[in-house]
């Protein structure tokens, strides 16, 4: 049976069922919305460990060698004008919240300036003051999952600073309440673009269709194929761990093409209820037309989403399991919940009569056929002028740069995290969240061998402490290194012998100063952690540069430093992003290529639309080069500087969604096409027919999709703002200079080649 007969008999079956199709399908919907409730606190905003790279395994080893009493740290920040920390209110404060932490099931450890000689978790003035929390679990994600508890533990004793002193104020900050920030926010932005985008959205439905049930469906069935999968997606991320931003990418994505896909099929069945043909024989024409091609269009979708599954970062990753699951979820609703409802409204798709009146001036059709026989007539020329068009829009790729400022895609509100951020620079620590942790070990294969070395190996031995001393000294004349701690930094200005004395029995030197040696010395004494804390004036770019030198300095005599913390975690996940590039490329390339080739039976259409579909992403690509990297236009996104450059799982992001939306259009177009081209065997007038018969319906599913993606855009979350920003202009230049005539274009000055082996051409 082909794909059309087998869509045409499931059309006549849902036509027969309607009603029990309907009704399971809304309830499948409310279902899955009912689960996604909530299904921000399932994801994770941290990035996960790579597996395998140096930062993941200095997390490893941290975590099974070390007895660290601050694994994931998190620091509570406390400022006040009047009071400070010498004043009852003020120590009354410090002492209940440091209570409320210990009593916390998730701190291991708490370390408060009321109890403490170190002068550093107080500022100069005494106004502000910190407090170190050490959590009893051991990864990033765990910690960002923790935030709240800390956070809500805190609460009431630290709310007594605020009686004594009204402009007090506290924070908790670090890693892991970044992360969770950037969760929660980035769900609130969600909600309110998608508030932003549907009203206009029904506007533009409301032209295209010229009637106001026609304009509601493809807006109901978008809806409902995000809340679907938003179940899916909460139950993939019980089991998986899934980023946030698979939250804002399927929402986009579901409304996306769960309009568009409604919009092709409601345009087909109307078509033919213009004809005369009755509500059944409609429905099937539309499913074994538009319904092949949204099946095949999902498809390829699919694939090209599919690549990122594969990708080393936890992002992409999750945008490839999210966006697999909306597409899979809208192609289902398209061809099974859209059908039912078509047939159970018949010819009342056009209701109510007013509005269908008012709209319906224009014959859009023969506007269109005009526009399609011009296009073939000016083949050659206006092929080379499209060919030109986008080659200068993909003109600024020449100055991409994939290393970025991540500072600068923080959002532009205020997050507690910043707050905290800002009381930690009070105490010229503001960097101390994120130190870059060096795991020195005597042997090269310690760190990936536990207990692999002879128990009298230890790092402590004379030549050993040497090398040690000489790496502590080194980091301390960087300039870009506020503070150095080690097991040769315990305090400041011992002179080395004395760590030589130390270190001459280092188990009793542990029982000495237990606090310290968990910190920095592992259980068998092979290795050390020196932690290493940047200056208050450097960025996070500028750490992970600090990390990167640290990387690729030369290894101590006898030693081997293996560099880990966050900012060497995110040169990891750029490093593998970029490495998986040229795979996950060729892999969407080859599948989407081969996918076409099967379903046209054809070489040179899979070949013309895989490099039309490249040059779109690379006008998309160009305009975040322009807006982004150069900065310009960044009033228009709010943006206080430009990125200098743009992360590379953005770019792969970009390119595997367009890649296989740019197909949605060519599998419409070139369906239609191919199908007057069997009824005719003609080449040029089957173009002229197929461009004819869906420009229309093509350039209003851009606009609407374009429209979706702009409103994500105008989010705080820069990320999120690229990938909107990136997917809308990609869009509008495939469904226009693309496909209404660039490849209409070439489909007519390839003639009957376009269908080879498929179909011989004619002498």
């Amino acid at each position: 049976m082909t794909p059309a007969a087998a869509f045409d008999a499931l059309a006549r079956a849902i036509f027969r069922q309607r009603w029990p199709v309907l009704v399971g399908c809304v309830a499948i919907a409310l279902l899955g919305a009912w689960a996604g409730l909530g299904v921000e606190r399932k994801l994770y905003g941290s990035t996960a460990e790579i597996a395998g790279a140096p930062s993941q395994r200095v997390a490893e080893a941290l975590r099974s060698e070390f007895q660290a009493p601050f694994g994931p740290l998190m620091v509570v920040t406390f400022q006040a004008k009047k009071l400070t920390v010498d004043d009852p209110g003020f120590r009354r404060a410090l002492d209940a919240t440091a209570q409320a932490l210990r009593e916390s099931t998730v701190v291991k450890r708490v370390v408060s300036p009321a109890g403490s000689r170190d002068r550093r978790l107080r500022s100069a003035d005494g106004h502000t003051a910190a407090i170190l929390v050490g959590l009893a679990s051991p990864s990033a994600q765990e910690a960002e999952r923790a935030t709240p508890a800390i956070r809500a533990a805190i609460r009431a004793p630290a709310e007594t600073l605020k009686q004594a002193d009204p402009t007090a104020s506290y924070a908790v900050t670090g890693a892991g309440p970044l992360a969770y920030d950037l969760a929660r926010y980035g769900a609130e932005d969600g909600a309110r673009a998608e508030g932003r985008v549907l009203p206009v959205t029904l506007g533009i439905l409301l032209l295209a269709f010229g009637a106001l049930t026609a304009a509601a469906i493809p807006l109901v069935m978008g809806v409902l194929a995000t809340a679907a999968a938003m179940g899916l997606i909460a139950l993939v991320a019980s089991h998986w761990p899934l980023a946030i931003v698979v939250q804002n990418v399927a929402t986009m994505l579901g409304l996306a093409v769960g309009i568009d896909y409604a919009l092709l099929v409601i345009g087909r069945f109307r078509e033919a209820l213009g004809r005369g043909a009755g509500t059944e024989d409609a429905l099937a024409e539309s499913m074994r037309t538009a319904g092949v091609a949204v099946a095949g269009s999902g498809l390829t979708v699919m694939i090209g989403l599919a690549g990122l599954i594969f990708t080393p970062s936890l992002n992409t990753r999750s945008i490839g399991v999210g966006g697999a699951l909306v597409l899979a979820a809208g192609v289902l609703m398209a061809l099974t919940l859209l059908p039912a409802l078509l047939a159970i409204l018949g010819p009342s798709i056009d209701a109510p009569a007013l509005i269908r009146l008012r709209l319906r001036g224009l014959d859009a059709g023969r506007r269109w056929g005009g526009w399609a026989g011009w296009v073939c007539q000016h083949a050659k020329p206006l092929a080379a002028a499209g060919l030109l068009l986008l080659a200068l829009a993909a003109a600024p790729i020449a100055t991409l740069r994939t290393d970025y400022g991540a500072s600068s895609l923080l959002p532009r509100y205020e997050l507690e995290f910043q707050r905290g951020l800002d009381m930690l620079a009070s105490l010229g620590r503001k960097n101390a969240y994120a130190p870059i942790d060096l795991l020195v070990t005597a042997d090269t294969g310690a760190i990936l061998q536990p207990g692999s070395l002879d128990a009298q190996a230890t790092l402590y031995t004379p030549g050993n402490l040497d090398g040690l001393l000489a790496l502590s000294r080194r980091l301390r004349e960087d300039p870009r290194v506020l503070e150095v701690l080690s097991p040769v930094d315990l305090r400041p200005g011992l002179p080395a012998d004395h760590y030589r004395r130390l270190y001459r029995h280092w188990r009793g030197a542990r029982r000495l100063a237990p606090d310290r040696f968990d910190a920095f010395v592992s259980r068998d004494g092979k290795r050390a952690l020196v932690q290493v804390i940047a200056v208050d004036d450097l960025r996070f770019e500028a750490i992970q540069v600090l990390a990167r030198d640290l990387a690729e300095a030369p290894q101590p005599a006898g030693l081997q430093v293996v560099v880990g913390g966050q900012a060497a975690l995110y040169n990891d996940t750029h490093q593998a992003v970029v490495a998986s590039a040229p795979g996950l490329f060729a892999f969407v390339i080859g599948a989407t290529f081969l996918t076409l080739a099967l379903i046209y039976r054809s070489l040179l259409v899979p070949l013309k639309a895989t490099l039309l579909n490249l040059l779109s992403v690379g006008a998309g690509v160009g305009a975040l080069v322009v807006l982004f990297q150069w900065g310009w236009g960044m009033g228009l996104l709010g943006l206080q500087e430009p990125t200098g450059g743009l992360p590379p799982a953005i770019l792969a992001t970009i390119f595997c969604i367009v890649f296989g939306l740019s197909m949605d259009y060519e599998v419409f177009l070139i369906s239609r096409i191919k199908e007057a081209y069997d009824a005719t065997g003609d080449n040029a007038l089957a173009t002229e027919e197929g461009l004819a018969a869906t420009g229309g319906v093509i350039t209003a599913a851009a606009l609407i999709m374009a429209t979706v993606f702009a409103g994500f855009a105008g989010m705080k979350l820069v990320m999120v703002q690229m990938l909107g920003v990136g997917l809308a202009v990609a869009v509008l230049v495939d469904a226009t200079v693309v496909r209404v005539l660039l490849a209409p274009a070439l489909m007519r000055l390839a003639g009957d080649w376009n269908w080879w082996p498929g179909h011989r051409p004619r002498p």
